[in-house]
């Protein structure tokens, strides 16, 4: 048995590494940004007492995802394919669980490797293993799944010992996610089907509905020292992440009625059960107005749902006395999904990752079904049937993989599945902008719009592109559209942040000081806003007040690059050129590709009159960025200062093909000009270029006479 099941552990991992394997060069794409690559906390491994709240401060939000996070970090840095692997190997012991429950609950191994391989290639499980922040539910499912498995070893062996191990194993999966609060209810569920077929045989009554509330009855006085911990646990838990730190956006009920919300609730479930059994049409978003929610109590489709419910649950009642595991399995999907049914309102409407659990019910369910109804008749028949439903639903595991290829896959193929899904148009847009396609992003967003008129995000961002295109008044409008739409605090930050940017291109500092003072006020240690108000001062000439901000701002992000690199700027600025130095490379060590450090970095280095690395730090800047007429620039003017005129002459004149609008080639090749080439006529074309683009250039005077100077010479 041991060997057959090691083979059988083999199998399983071959096959899952099989169907996934082309999420190996999958990107890491949306949540994975602030959870992974942005966040400094996962990045060194003393933060793990803080971030499992020992050192005293509050715990990070689902403290052991973070933590495998961070392990991940420790062995891949930022390589998305170790995160994957790392998800297929989670998703692997979670599926060797579902195995080892059902065998262990049937005494069945052919079943039990049925259900554990549904459960393991079923394409609705793909967001939550080909998705890396999807990692939350595999986390979550692997300790609720071993507390199970250890409670039924504590039920059949009695060892004391193992009453920890099972409270431990709840633990941890509250730390993964927030659904696993239902694991008690799954122990009292377990315990009543043992306990019910002995109530039976004592004849109590023919009434089904008295005999399970006996029975209910006898459990729990039987067992309450057992559960009373757990209830505790469960009710503290509870609390704390619905009052004290929720995880969610507060939200009304759907519908704006507590009726309104249940026939919702009831259409999600029986389209979550459509799903399990026909996972055809996967969607990785379901907010407005993908799905849409029931505004009425006279909707057909609603009562149907109920109608159906009640039918699949009277069906497990009845059960109950013929086939406890079927009884089981029905109560595991519903007893499972409880913590996403809206009882307290929830922002996320639905989604497919929220199965990730719940689906053993209906896999073991169907199992179930196919060992009674076929196996039974025909060994052969059952194994032909089970694998043409294997290969179907690892070909769409596949298929659905490509999907989260990146974030721009993944959108495109939503507002495909969902056209009239305003937040998948919304991050598509997001993506086109991060792309570079400005064209799209626009489109994206004015659909966005279009769906939902109070949707604040796509006001918000398309503020964004109508700023990158210099058209600053209608970027204002939107702006303003953006926060008179927006219900949650830390996103009118984020608007206000971004209205403040705009007034600061224009010029107009005081207006941007204001909205940035307004921010600070409510929130003083706002990192964006500190960083964008100490440019403000910086731009204002008070350096010193600007340092104060940015020092202020590095205590709640001492590991973020821009802050550094502003701080070099500031150092510069007040001639600290060493200083400024230090902090341009402190920068670029903790983003190497972080071009705007590279070449304020050169900056220094040519004002310290290190020529020759200052040169360095523009050419490593021309790798990042080839096109950049800025960078050329100052490379032309390192070479000019460094006596390589030719060189400099190529580097300004490509600078100008770039961007003929500067005025600082122009100088720089005055300056050669009259200097070296001793070429009167081209120094006098560039000086004039020179005032010409830029009238109020600080040496407009001496160029002004020197230009009257050649001009008399020529005549």
């Amino acid at each position: 048995m041991k060997y057959r099941s090691f083979l059988l552990f083999l199998f399983f991992s071959f096959t899952a590494f099989l169907i996934y394997s082309n999420t190996l060069e999958n990107e890491f794409l949306f949540d994975d940004i602030p959870l992974i690559v942005e966040n400094p906390q996962i990045k060194k491994i003393e933060n793990i007492p803080a971030l499992l709240g020992i050192t005293g401060n509050r715990p990070c939000y689902r403290p052991i995802r973070m933590a495998s996070y961070m392990l991940d970090y420790h062995l891949f840095k930022l390589n998305p394919t170790g995160y994957h692997i790392s998800n297929i190997i989670y998703h692997i012991l979670t599926s060797w669980l579902v195995f080892l429950i059902v065998r262990f609950l049937l005494g069945n191994y052919t079943l039990a490797a049925a259900v554990s391989l549904l459960f393991m290639v079923h394409p609705v499980n793909t967001e939550n293993v080909a998705y890396i922040s999807g990692r939350r539910d595999i986390l979550s499912t692997l300790f609720y799944l071993l507390g199970f498995f250890v409670f039924l070893k504590y039920r059949k062996t009695k060892k004391l010992l193992l009453y920890p191990c099972i409270f431990l194993a709840y633990a941890l999966a509250l730390s993964s996610k927030e659904m696993a609060v239902t694991l008690p209810a799954i122990f009292f569920l377990y315990d009543f089907i043992e306990n019910f077929p002995a109530l039976q045989n004592k004849q109590t009554g023919t009434n089904p509905v008295v005999n399970i509330l006996v029975c209910i009855k006898k459990v729990t006085k039987k067992q309450i020292f057992f559960y009373l911990p757990f209830l505790i646990g469960a009710i503290a838990f509870t609390y704390y992440k619905t009052v004290v730190a929720p995880p969610s956006h507060g939200h009304e009920y759907y519908g704006g009625h507590l009726w309104t919300n249940f026939f919702t609730v009831a259409r999600i479930i029986v389209y979550y059960i459509k799903l399990l059994l026909l996972p055809v049409l996967l969607n990785a978003d379901y907010s407005f107005n993908a799905f849409p929610v029931t505004t009425s109590v006279l909707d057909i489709s609603a009562w149907g749902s109920i109608a159906l419910l009640c039918l699949f649950l009277w069906f497990g009642i009845k059960m109950l006395s013929r086939n406890s595991m079927i009884f089981f399995s029905i109560f595991w999907f519903f007893i499972t999904l409880l913590p996403v049914c809206h009882i307290i309102p929830h922002h996320e409407l639905l989604a497919e990752h929220y199965l990730y659990l719940p689906c053993m019910g209906i896999l073991f369910l169907i199992g179930i079904f196919l060992y009674d109804f076929v196996y039974k008749k025909s060994h052969s028949v059952f194994f032909i049937f089970l694998g043409i439903i294997l290969v179907l639903f690892s070909f769409r595991t596949y298929e659905r993989n490509n999907d989260w290829k990146n974030a721009l896959t993944l959108w495109k193929k939503t507002v495909v599945t969902a056209p009239d899904c305003a937040r998948a148009w919304n991050n598509l847009g997001v993506e086109y902008f991060l792309d570079g396609n400005i064209e799209m992003a626009e489109k994206s967003y004015r659909r966005a719009i279009k769906i939902k008129p109070v949707y604040s995000d796509p006001y918000h961002n398309l503020g964004n592109v109508l700023a990158e295109k210099t058209r600053f008044d209608e970027a204002r409008e939107y702006y303003v559209k953006a926060y008179k739409n927006c219900t949650i605090e830390s996103k009118k930050r984020g608007i206000l942040n971004s209205w403040g940017i705009v007034h600061k291109k224009t010029g107009n500092l005081k207006l941007a000081k204001q909205l940035f003072t307004r921010i600070l006020r409510s929130y003083p240690y706002y990192e964006d806003a500190l960083i964008n108000m100490a440019a403000v001062l910086h731009a204002e000439g008070k350096y010193w007040q600007a340092w104060r901000t940015l020092m202020k701002a590095l205590k709640v992000a001492p590991d973020s690059p821009e802050i550094h690199n502003n701080l070099g700027s500031v150092y510069k600025k007040t001639g600290h050129l060493q200083k400024a130095e230090a902090e341009f490379r402190r920068a670029i060590d903790l983003r190497p590709d972080f071009m705007e450090a590279h070449n304020n970095l050169g900056n220094v280095l040519k004002a310290e009159g290190l020529y020759d690395r200052a040169i360095e730090s523009y050419e490593f800047c021309l790798q990042l960025n080839p096109d950049s007429a800025a960078v050329y620039t100052n490379l032309g003017n390192a070479f000019r200062k460094a006596g390589r005129n030719e060189k400099a002459i190529t580097a300004l004149t490509r600078a100008l093909e770039l961007n003929p609008q500067l005025a600082l080639p122009h100088l720089n090749l005055a300056i050669i000009f009259m200097s070296e080439k001793k070429d009167m006529k081209k120094a006098l074309f560039h000086l004039r270029k020179t005032i010409e683009l830029d009238p109020s250039i600080p040496q407009a005077e001496a160029i002004k006479d020197k230009i009257a100077k050649l001009e008399k010479k020529e005549q």
